[in-house]
């Protein structure tokens, strides 16, 4: 057993899991409520036999991490390589997780929503540790986890 679902790549299906197609890649990939995602079975083109199967599997996850200048605080982010039509992209897993199983019309240049891990732990992408934030309360979480210098409040009340 694993602390973290997203580490078992060999189960097809953990307890409580539930799996939806992707929005953009329907037929392509599915992304689980425990923070998995998987491709599907399907034919792609090749160059000399025209065309091949390609058997699904549960993707392994790439951690990123990267250090909190002000606090060294680890931050962690997962993502996934999904490919389209011979493109391929490099994609948040808690952001998948959200447009799937919340708001699939999320635009995040649009809605200026940032998803974030409510116990801020981005190892935990499950669908009840997941939320959409707007930059002040992203801005208001990261003063009171000390991720900011406090000298950027200093001017912060004062009237012109």
């Amino acid at each position: 057993m694993y602390e973290y679902p997203y580490l078992d790549v060999e189960s097809d299906l953990l307890e409580n899991e539930i799996w939806k197609a992707l929005p953009d890649y329907v037929g392509y990939y599915e992304v689980s409520n425990q923070g998995r995602v998987r491709s599907m079975d399907r034919i792609i083109p090749h160059p000399r036999l025209k065309e091949q199967f390609v058997k699904g599997k549960i993707l392994k996850q790439k951690v990123n991490i990267n250090f909190n200048t002000v606090n060294k605080e680890k931050m962690v982010d997962l993502q996934v390589a999904l490919s389209k039509e011979g493109r391929t992209s490099f994609r948040n897993v808690r952001r998948l997780v959200y447009l799937t199983f919340i708001d699939s019309s999320l635009n995040y240049s649009q809605d200026k929503k940032i998803i974030i891990n409510k116990d801020c732990d981005g190892f935990n992408n499950r669908i009840d540790n997941i939320k959409a934030v707007n930059l002040s309360m992203k801005s208001i979480r990261a003063l009171e986890r000390n991720r900011v210098p406090k000298s950027h409040l200093s001017t912060a009340d004062r009237s012109s």
